[in-house]
Parts: structure tokens; sequence; C-alpha cells
């Protein structure tokens, strides 16, 4: 059913390259637009060296090596140890077929031929008459289901209801030499021997036409017959034996010939031409076209389902192909310089890049020039390059002012003459020409029109305007970094919007517009900000951000959002972050480009604007610390299928008790065989006293599999979904008896969900004594004494164990938390203080630049603290109390509305009791109260927030009310876009508790905390 859309999906793609690269010579071109990715024994291959590439029915790749037999979703790779040879240097692999029923077929020395269906070994043949040490070459199945397989010695075998023949030169075969075999479209068997080429017809081989004493690869022709290549041409030979050269690989001075070791052809109806020494071509209408690949060696191609191709090679490992949408140009590109801080591109399609240490570069035609080392310039150190409507570029300097670059010449503009301040921040020309600049202290709007020039002086103590971008109406918005203010000039008036958008200030690095007239904000440590209709949202890691610095924004063609920061550039849907920030949904999907794609350690830079850009034909342009990284979306092809899902293993207190076919042996030396998932019964039993199940899962999407995303839910168990992002596997402490059903899907990278995913249904038995059936025994027994005192021993017994079991559970879960808690907070915090530290000691930034990293490093540095000190607050077991609680609360609430306009009333009862709050109920109890005071200082607009604290029947109420605004009644619990309130309710639910939320629009909200407390005997306490 996919079939027409992956054909469509290639030719778009192809046509993309072609158009992008232009048309391609008839000899190989190195130029590739490919970008090959490699997986090698570091990544988890078993060897180097493929011998076979197939893709299942399932989704999965296989991979054959000498020494082993691999299945891959993209991740990770998982032997099938059945198919393993027991030697390393005996019984190896050496090809590999996949049948029209799905099956594997391999081919081992000796003659041993084994079949692998639904995760077992099902056939083990053997290859009687192939002589001692040959080797199995190649391998087809034709029409008729019978397998064939040749070796190096010249013969030919037909597998035909399990029985093995051979053949021979009375057969019609050519002697010694190595006979290629491949089926066409009809399913009729193709041979090349000797530099003869024919079909198998009436029981003997039949020759059709001759190439001398050339070798040539076969394979099938799509449209008939079948491709060969031999020497330097290639063929095709049609099913009356008509033998057509379509092309010829020009080849390297010095080279007489080229082998070539895999030919396929792909549903495009591009040919690849794998060789054995010369590397991987491509041929279409246009010609041959050499792709890059790790190693010249190529052993076979493959096109799998989603229309990515893959490449075994020898020596080079595991490559897939796919259009090159990322590159990054640096120094061994001819750049200059490595760290860029702005960029742009002319009418005439020269790139122009400034570096941070104030170099101005230019490419025209592929080779870059240093401009600022030319005698013609006097601009000095340059800051920022932007392009005005008609091409031109402007430049900034970071003393000599703005010059213009037009018809070749650079010349000063003449507004330096009327500027106090010839030090240029930002510039940004806006839609009605007008050309906007931010210097020291000031901005000013330069008219191209009449030459007049105003300035905007900036608010008292402002630092100076690193980003400006224009709305519709013609508003100029404008940022800083170092105090985090938003100003807008409107008219002939600058506003500072601040508190009006955002509350409070947050670091802006970057600012953008998008077509629907969101203004989007890039922060420092702070993550994203979208003001639409007046209305601001921020969205966090929490919502899927995949980085919290934000240094750079631009807007693709198709409404997708490409962000640049700390840790490299990702992607956003534009329809996701608006759904988010709707209450729609609680997540976006952060698709991250970089080490994927070839390009690893990216950083972006900041501080400059305009940093990043769009040129004339839609590429990005996003400068980095290591060079210009240059996005093509346009090369980014939509992948419309769902991803398969596929539960790989189920892991009950460390053992495993279900996989998907056969685990690794070293898997399974203890213990039974695990149940294989592929033939798993409709409900699967599991024993008795779970403290700990494991359920490990895939989604085959072999493209871009790093961004496939997941969600998993435990019916019975879990009260909804669970969104997992990209890990794969489910954990859960205990579980209980009963029945579950366990279901799992997935995502792609572009947004398709596979609603149906995986199933699998549980039953978890009870013990003895747990068991319906025991109890009522047990209860009609009751009168003898001695069975019931055994019987009141042994739950004794094991209920204190099971009492051990949950404090080491709580113990463990404790830990995770803890332990993701510094991950998250002092990790994430160290590593940004760290990058901050390494700008800062850059000798070529200005001083106000280093002092402003300095402020982010101690702003970083606080923010750590803050979180440190609520991490020990909740591990404590010091503060087990209530009245521990109600004083940490009040603290933190005080400390947390300091820096805001809110006044903050406290109302605690003096009698609360002496009752214990363990830290996990104290843990969830105070994220809840946190994010209700974040809601306040972000939504409500109060002036007034009062907490109260009290305790009566053995109930802890919190209550958190504002004189604010109110809530909308869109957004109350139980409708769309109370993603937050539901998320509180979801924490008091989980302590027994409660969430309670009233409000009148334009009266203020009431939040109530309502948790249960253990009963404390008072004598004994006191």
């Amino acid at each position: 059913m996919y079939g027409p859309m992956i054909r469509g999906v290639l030719l778009w793609g192809l046509a993309c390259l072609a158009f992008r690269f232009g048309t391609l010579p008839l000899g190989a071109n190195t130029n590739s637009p490919w970008f090959a990715r490699a997986w090698q024994t570091e990544d988890g291959l078993p060897e180097h060296t493929i011998v076979g590439l197939e893709q299942t029915p399932d989704g999965y790749l296989w991979i054959a090596t000498h020494r082993s037999l691999s299945r891959f979703d993209g991740v990770r790779f998982q032997e099938f140890a059945p198919a393993t040879p027991d030697s390393p240097t005996e019984n190896q692999i050496r090809a590999m077929l996949l049948d029209r029923r799905g099956r594997l077929w391999l081919a081992k020395d000796g003659g041993t031929i084994l079949c692998v269906e639904d995760g077992a070994i099902a056939k083990n043949l053997f290859l009687e008459g192939m002589s001692p040490g040959a080797q199995a070459r190649a391998m087809a199945e034709d029409g008729e289901g019978h397998l064939w397989i040749s070796d190096n010695a010249g013969a030919v075998f037909r597998i035909k209801d399990e029985k093995a023949q051979a053949f021979e030169i009375t057969d019609g075969l050519s002697g010694q030499a190595i006979c290629w075999l491949a089926t066409d479209i009809k399913g009729q068997l193709w041979f090349s021997q000797a530099g003869n080429v024919g079909v198998f017809r009436d029981g003997r081989f039949v020759k059709l036409a001759g190439l001398g004493q050339q070798s040539s690869r076969i394979t099938m022709a799509r449209q008939g017959g079948i491709w060969l290549f031999a020497g330097s041409k290639l063929y095709r030979c049609h099913e009356d034996g008509e033998l057509t050269a379509v092309g010829e690989l020009n080849l390297d001075a010095g080279q007489t010939e080229i082998t070539v070791s895999a030919l396929y052809e792909d549903r495009a109806g591009g040919l690849w031409l794998g060789t054995s020494s010369a590397g991987l071509f491509r041929y279409d209408s246009q010609g041959f076209q050499s792709v890059g690949t790790s190693h010249p060696t190529i052993i076979n191609v493959m096109e799998d389902s989603e229309g990515n191709f893959w490449v075994g090679t020898r020596g080079g490992g595991l490559n897939c192909l796919s259009p090159r949408a990322l590159r990054l140009v640096g120094p061994a590109s001819g750049l200059p310089f490595a760290a860029v801080q702005s960029a742009c591109e002319d009418a005439a399609g020269t790139l122009w890049v400034v570096g941070q240490n104030g170099a101005l570069a230019s490419r025209s035609h592929g080779v870059w020039s240093l401009v600022s080392s030319n005698s013609s310039w006097s601009g000095g150190d340059a800051a920022c390059v932007a392009a005005e409507a008609n091409g031109d570029v402007l430049i900034g300097t970071r003393d000599q002012g703005v010059f213009r670059h037009q018809h070749g010449v650079v010349t000063p503009l003449p507004l330096n003459q009327q500027l106090t301040n010839l030090s240029i921040r930002a510039l940004h020309v806006g839609t009605d020409g007008d050309l906007w600049i931010a210097l020291n202290s000031f901005v000013a709007r330069y008219r191209m029109r009449d030459g007049s020039l105003k300035h905007f002086p900036l608010p008292d103590g402002a630092s100076d305007v690193r980003t400006m971008v224009q709305d519709a109406s013609g508003d100029v918005w404008m940022g800083t970094t170092s105090d985090g203010l938003l100003l807008r000039v409107h008219g002939e008036t600058l506003i500072n919007e601040t508190t009006n958008v955002m509350s409070e200030p947050r670091h802006i690095r970057c600012l953008q517009m998008t077509r629907d007239g969101s203004l989007w904000f890039g922060f420092a440590g702070q993550g994203l900000g979208r003001l639409k209709d007046g209305r601001f949202f921020q969205f966090r890691s929490g919502h899927g951000l995949w980085d919290e610095f934000i240094s750079q924004a631009l807007v693709d063609d198709q409404g997708r959002l490409w962000l640049a920061g700390n840790r490299g550039i990702f992607q956003l849907a534009q329809a996701e972050l608006e759904a988010v920030a709707e209450g729609r949904e609680s997540r976006v999907r952060s698709v991250v480009f970089g080490r994927g794609d070839g390009v690893a350690n990216l950083q972006a830079t900041f501080g400059i604007s305009p940093a990043a850009a769009q040129t004339r034909d839609g590429r990005l342009l996003m400068p980095m610390l290591t060079g210009l990284a240059i996005v093509e979306p346009q090369l980014l092809r939509k992948n419309p299928l769902p991803p398969p899902v596929v539960i790989e293993r189920l892991t009950v207190n460390g053992r495993i008790a279900a996989a998907y076919d056969s685990p690794g042996r070293s898997e399974t030396r203890n213990g039974p065989s695990p149940v294989n998932l592929r033939a798993a019964p409709s409900t699967l039993r599991l024993g008795p006293g779970i403290n700990r199940m494991e359920i490990e899962f895939t989604g085959l999407s072999l493209t871009s599999p790093e961004n496939v995303t997941f969600r998993y839910q435990l019916e019975g168990l879990d009260q909804d979904w669970v969104d997992a992002g990209t890990a794969r596997i489910a954990r859960y402490p205990r579980v209980p008896p009963g029945d579950y059903r366990f279901r799992v899907t997935a995502c792609n990278h572009d947004g398709i969900w596979n609603e149906t995913g995986a199933v699998i249904a549980l039953k978890v038995n009870p013990y003895l004594w747990e068991a319906t059936w025991f109890r009522a025994t047990a209860g009609i027994s009751a009168g003898g004494l001695l069975g019931g005192g055994v019987l009141l021993t042994l739950r004794r017994r094991y209920r204190r164990r099971l009492e051990i079991l949950e404090q080491q559970q709580a113990l463990e879960r404790e830990r995770t938390r803890i332990a993701q808690d510094l991950h998250d907070d002092l990790g994430a915090g160290l590593v940004e203080i760290n990058f901050g530290s390494e700008l800062a000691q850059d000798p070529a930034l200005a001083p106000e630049e280093v002092r402003e990293h300095t402020r982010e490093i101690g702003t970083r540095a606080r923010e750590m603290v803050t979180a440190l000190d609520e991490i020990v607050w909740a591990v404590n077991p010091k503060h087990d109390s209530v009245s521990s609680l109600a004083t940490y609360f009040c603290q933190f609430a005080q400390h947390f509305l300091q820096a805001t306009s809110v006044r903050c009333h406290l109302d605690v009862a003096r009698d609360l009791p002496p009752a214990p709050l363990n830290a996990e109920q104290r843990h969830s109890l105070f994220l809840a109260f946190k994010e209700t005071l974040s809601n306040v200082v972000q939504h409500s607009r109060a002036a007034d927030l009062w907490l109260c604290i009290a305790a009566s029947k053995g109930t802890l109420t919190v209550t958190v009310s504002d004189n604010g605004c109110g809530l909308p009644s869109e957004i109350l619990p139980g409708k769309n876009g109370a993603d937050g309130l539901g998320n509180m309710r979801h924490r008091l639910q989980q302590l027994g508790g409660s969430c309670e939320l009233t409000t009148r629009p334009g009266g203020g909200a009431t939040v109530v905390f309502k948790v249960p407390l253990q009963h404390v005997d008072q004598t004994a306490a006191g």
C-alpha cells in the first residue's frame, strides 16, 4: 500500500538533487550530494566486513558478517545467536538471501545452508558435491521458489524440495570461473560466467550473449531482462539476448578496468555499482555519479522500505546513504577562520561571513577570499553582515560604523558621520528599506530614502541591544542579553515591553517572526518563547525542547522552526508548538541534526545580529564556533510510513522472561529459555513476586532512528499514557498480581504515529497465600489452631520480606530521582557554565561581551545553588515532618516572589501535628506547590498572594490564593489547555490526596492541596 508513496518520495528527492546540483557529466562526479553515515565495531557492529544485507517484513535490517548474523533497528545491533558460527575461523557465513516468504537463507563454509524463519533455524541443509575449500559467492531465488547458490569454483547448486542438485559444464556452464546469478522481473534465472550471459531453460544453462572473457556482475532490470557491467561499460540484456551498451564509467588515469562487486537497481530506476577498490557509483539518465563511503571496497547495496540506501563494505563497516541536508563549512573547506558570528548571501549568490576574530570573508564560485585583508578595506574589525532587498550587503564594524558592498566595491555609508558612536552591535534592514542600527546605549533608525537619522535612547541601565526583528505592522522589536529586556519601537517611541509580555526579564539571545504574526524568543538557559495575539508562552525541556540555550532561530519554507544553541541544531514543527501552547498537546518533537549527519560538536554563536540568515533558494546559514553550518531543508524528504513497533524483551527480576527471536548466548546460559515473543501465547503468564519488570521495545524507522519517539501504557497499572521520548524501555519497580495489557506506539521524525503499535497481555500470578481459593480455604480452616498458627507465621514471614523489598524499592526510586535531579539541574548547569567560561576567555571578545558572559555564568550558578538546596531539602530525613515542610514552603514562597511585584502573605497554623512526611511525599507536594507559584507569576497579573497551611482530622491542607485576573474557563481542569493543572492533580492523586481549583474571572484563583497524614500516637510523640 505504501509503494506509490515511496516511489513518489524518491522521484521528488532525486528531482531536488538534480535541481540543486545541476546536470552531472557522463564521467564520475566526486562532488556528491550524498552523505554516508557509517556504523563500525565501536558502534556495536560485530565486524567491519559485511557479506549480506536484507530487510525482513517486520522492518529489521539484518546484517551478515563472516562470524555473525545480527539484526539492526537503527540504534543497536543484536546478535542472532543460533546462526552465529561456533568457530571464528571455520564455518563462516559467505552469502545471505531473503526469499519471497520473508525467510533468510545463509550460505556457510563447507556447503552448509541455513534457513531462518520466525526467529528460529527452520532448515539446516548441506550441498553435496561442493569442492573442499570452496566458498559460496552468489544466491538467487527463481519464480518457482527454488534456491540457487554458486561457489568460487564455478559450480552451481539448486535446492528444490529440500534437496540439493549440482550443475556442471555438461549442463551448459563455462568452467571454473565464478557464475554470477540473478532473476528477472518474471522470476527467470539468469547467469553470467566467463564472459557468457544467458538463462536457465529446460534444465540447462543456455547462452544468449557473449562479452569475450570479461567478468560481469548482473542484476534484475525492473523494465525486464537484466543489467550487467563488464570492463568499464554498463549493458542492458533483453529477454531475447539483445545486448545494449547504455553507459561507460570514465576511469582514473592508470586504471584499465573496474571490477564491479555489487550491482543493484533502486525503485526510482537508478543503478548502484559497488566496486572492489574504486568505491561506489550511481547511474541514471544524467550519467555516473561517485558516492562517498567509509571504504572503497563495496560488497553489497540495498534499499529499505523507507527509501534509505544501505551499503556493506569490506573493512569500512555499514553505511547508510541519504541526501546531504546539513554540512559544515570550516577551515578544511577554505574558510579563513573557524568561529563564525554572522552570515548572509548577496544577489549574485556570494556568501558573506564574519568571524569572531573580526575578519570578513566571502565565497564566490566555491572559492573563499579574505575581504578584510584587502588594501581597499578600511572598516577594521567587522561585526555583522546583512543583505538588503536589492541584494547589496551591509557590513557593521566594531568601531568604524556601517559599510556597503555594491557592484564589487565596499564604501562607508554617509550615516557614519552622523553617529556619535561607531561600535555596531546589530543591524536590521526593515521592510520599508529603513536601516536599524544597535550601538552602545542607543538604537538608531536611518532612512535610506532621505538620509535622515533618529536616535532612540535605551532605558536607564539597559545593556546593549543584540537582536532586532520587525513585525507585520512595522514595529521593531529588540532584545538585550545581559539584563533580558524586551523593547519595541512603535512609531517614534521606544517602549519597554518586558514586564508586559514576559512578567520578568529573561536573557534574550535572538528574535524571529513567523508568517502567522508570532514573535519567537531564543533565551539563554530558559528555552523558547512565543508571543501571539498578546499571549506569551514559554517552552522548556519538559515540553520536549532539545536545548534551553537558544542562540539562533530561522523558519524554512515548510513552516518548520530551526533552532541552534549550545547543543547544536534542532528543528521543531510549528504546528506542534502551537498545539502545546494552546494546551492540546503536552510535548513537541525535537528533530536533532549533527552527529547523525556527519557533523559533530556543533555549538552556535550569539551576541551579534543578524547571525543566521536564509538564502534566496531556501538554504539556512547558521554560524557555529567551528564554522558555518548550511542546512538545505528541501533535501529532507517526508517519510509517510508509520514505524513498525516491536516489543523486543521482557525482563523480570533481572531474568529475561520473553524475547523477540533468540537473544545472545550470554543471556541464555542460566535458567529456562525465554518465551519467543513472535509466537507468544495470547497471554504471557508470569510468576509471583515481581519486584522489578523491564519491557524493551523499538520503532523500526531507519530514517533518522535517533529521532523516533515512543509512548506506552501498562493498562491496569498506568492511569494514562507515559511519554517516553526517545527512550526504548519501560521500567516498573513492583507489579502486583493481576491481569495487564502493555501497549506501546511510536512516531517517526516527521510526526507520523503508528496508532496500532504493539500489544502484549500479561498475567501476574499471585503467591499461594494471595490466591482467592487459598484465602477461602484458609477461612474455612481457621478453626484449626495449629494450621492457623503455621499460616500466621508464614504470612508474617513473607509480609516481612515484602516490607523489606518495598523499602528497598522506595530507596531505589529515591536514588533514581536524586540522580535524575542532579543530572538534569546540576549536570546541565555545569556544562553551561563550562561553555560560558570558555567563551568569556576568548581574547577577541570586547570587555562588555566578557562581562555579559560572566553575568550569565553567575546567573546559572545561582540557579544551580537554588536547585541543589531543593534537592538537599527533599532528601534530608530531618525534614520529614509537617512543620518542616511548612517552614520551607514559606521561605521558598518569599524568596520566589521577592524578584516580582507580587506581595506574599503567610498564614500557618501553630498546632501542626508531628505527623511524618517522607521524602517522596514532600518532593511531589513541593513540585505541585512550585508550579502553582510559577503560574501565579506568569499568568495571574496578581498584586497579592496568600499562603495558608493548616491540618485537621488527619489531613494537611495547603492553600494558595491570589487576587489576579483568574483563569479563563477553557483551561479549567478537565478541559483542553489544563496540562499543568492536570500534572498537579496527578501528583496529589499519587499521594492519596487531591488538588482543587476555584476561580472567578477577574477575581483571582485559589488552589487547595490536601494530603492525608499518618496517625501518630500523641502520648508516644510527647
